[in-house]
């Protein structure tokens, strides 16, 4: 597989671009959208993502879905993966907050949005990562209460360019693996580096709202609680508070 990278100065938004331009996503390609900045940048629940000019990482990739995949959601916790790699080869060790979420020390560094679009018969993922890189406390305002950046962990500037280098080859590395041979591979490391990994928490999927002991990450890239009322049940995405006991 080849990657097919496009950098952008400044756009609106880079998982916008690649639905906008999902022709490119081929069998054949991976394709890595960047930008130094965002002008219109959102996460999940359509959240604003603050993406301010050469301070943070912005990247989405495009990838055409094998028909026998399932479970398409699982390719954001390729990328999550792929993420607390390409952390580890920086001295940080990062923690996937199930499903979409990087954090560091207790703080929320990146977040990731999976969309699935259907295109020319073809079932295409697209998913987008921001990651705060050099970001103060100034920069990320009250959000500094619950979430940091490499810079505020190391007191260093780190280069934004060799990070999605890095993050792009680990990426490529990850999925051709995966789709060799499943998540099996990524399964072990997942759960060491699981946040949520005996909290309590409380998702919110849909209109519904369960609460719960969370138990793990599963071989299909579900989660499982021990809910309070109904046992165990099985999460395949939702958004995650955890609970202070």
């Amino acid at each position: 597989m080849e990657v097919n990278t496009i950098h952008f100065a400044s756009i609106p938004s880079t998982n916008i671009w690649l639905k906008e331009n999902d022709k490119l996503i081929t069998d054949e390609n991976l394709i890595a959208i960047s930008a130094d900045e965002q002008t219109a940048g959102r996460g999940r629940f359509n959240r604003t993502w603050i993406s301010p000019k050469n301070k943070n990482l912005y990247l989405s990739f495009g990838i055409a879905i094998p028909e026998n995949l399932k479970q398409p959601g699982i390719l954001s916790l390729i990328l999550a993966f792929s993420v607390l790699k390409t952390l580890d080869t920086m001295g940080f060790k990062g923690m996937m907050k199930w499903p979409n979420d990087i954090f560091l020390k207790g703080k929320k560094i990146s977040g990731i949005l999976g969309e699935l679009i259907h295109s020319h018969g073809k079932q295409k993922a697209i998913l987008g990562i921001g990651l705060n890189v050099n970001m103060d406390e100034t920069s990320l305002g009250e959000l500094s209460r619950k979430a940091s950046s490499l810079y505020l962990e190391s007191k260093k500037e780190w280069d934004c360019i060799e990070i999605r280098k890095k993050l792009i080859e680990h990426f490529l590395e990850s999925i051709t693996i995966f789709f060799r041979e499943g998540f099996t591979y990524f399964l072990h490391f997942l759960k060491q580096r699981d946040f949520l990994m005996g909290h309590h928490i409380r998702i919110m999927s849909g209109d519904k709202e369960l609460s719960g002991k969370y138990l793990g990450v599963n071989e299909d890239g579900t989660a499982s609680i021990e809910e309070i009322h109904e046992g165990k049940k099985v999460l395949y995405s939702g958004d995650v508070t955890v609970l202070e006991y």
